[in-house]
């Protein structure tokens, strides 16, 4: 069953049925419920783990609370660098995200003894691993560049139209999606003013009552990311007007208040928005939500000098 399982994994691409065999002798086969850890932060760095079936998260320990980096699905490879640096530790944590994950694992030493005893194989591996690491070292480049360039971005704007423009441009092209809006929030007024949007054929109504849309209220209540696939979707959610069985919303908080929220709708390629999507989508969201509420209340500042001067003070004269 093991050997089947790694001829589809692209770690094992080329790879004899003779060599799977070899390496398949070798490795451990882990069943983790979910938010089981597989390992800790600053744990002995000694395995290099496989993703057979379910999910793992990689998550960061901060002062008070665990972020999320990263969510690993079936076949993907995670603690390479093991295999190199061995006597590290993990930088960070993972844990089962789904009930009945299954991993595999290939420790240092069993990596050695191949090595040893199968020299061939293993030098097949050692190629394969140096593909792996190349290509995540160059998707790593470019989500830091990606939220480099967002971070100075959103500095260069003197009023919010133009950064709620600038910002669903980016990530109309970033996502690679149909679609994107940029909603602003007065939860006050229970409403929802429509900044930006990028895409959309139809101009959109400028103003959402919260109370009138789904979508809305349910993020309002969680303040959590949400991700809308066919299987998730409710037909109460087709009272939505920017509604999509393809969807990605992510909140704007600002000192944990909801004053914005972005939604990205239909990838280019069909595919579904995942966890790893949201992680991103979630990080720029960060960044962007100060600037808003600073350049939101410049505005609201200049209005009311303007509205003084025009109406307050001539009378004072």
């Amino acid at each position: 069953m093991l050997v089947s399982q790694l001829r589809n994994i692209p770690l094992f691409k080329g790879f004899s049925a003779a060599a799977l065999k070899t390496v398949a002798a070798y490795i451990q086969v882990h069943e983790l419920d979910e938010r089981r850890l597989l390992f800790r932060q600053d744990q002995k760095r000694d395995k290099l783990f496989i993703v057979l079936s379910g999910a793992i998260l990689i998550e960061r320990h901060l002062l008070d609370h665990q972020e999320p980096l990263a969510a690993f699905k079936p076949y993907n490879v995670i603690g390479e660098a093991a295999l190199f640096a061995p006597s590290g530790k993990h930088e960070h944590s993972g844990r089962a995200l789904e009930s009945q994950t299954t991993v595999a694992s290939l420790s240092v030493y069993h990596l050695f003894q191949l090595f040893r005893r199968h020299p061939e194989t293993s030098l097949l591996l050692n190629r394969s691993l140096l593909a792996i690491i190349n290509e995540r070292l160059s998707r790593t480049n470019e989500k830091l560049l990606t939220l480099f360039a967002t971070s100075t971005l959103i500095h260069h704007f003197q009023r919010q139209d133009q950064l709620a423009d600038s910002v669903t441009d980016t990530l109309h092209k970033l996502f690679r999606v149909r679609k994107a809006l940029l909603l602003s929030i007065d939860s006050r007024a229970q409403q929802a003013e429509i900044l930006s949007t990028s895409g959309y054929r139809r101009s959109l109504s400028k103003k959402i009552s919260i109370k009138a849309d789904p979508l809305l209220l349910q993020l309002r209540t969680t303040l959590k990311p949400l991700i809308i696939t066919p299987q998730k979707w409710q037909k109460q959610y087709q009272n939505s007007v920017y509604a999509s069985q393809n969807m990605l919303m992510s909140p704007l908080l600002h000192q944990g208040e909801l004053i914005g929220v972005i939604i990205l709708t239909d990838k280019i390629n069909r595919h579904h928005f995942g966890f790893n999507n949201e992680i991103l989508l979630s990080a720029i969201a960060r960044q962007i939500a100060p600037a808003l509420e600073e350049l939101r209340l410049q505005e609201w500042q200049k209005n009311e000098r303007q509205l003084k001067a025009e109406f307050i003070d001539p009378f004072r004269a």
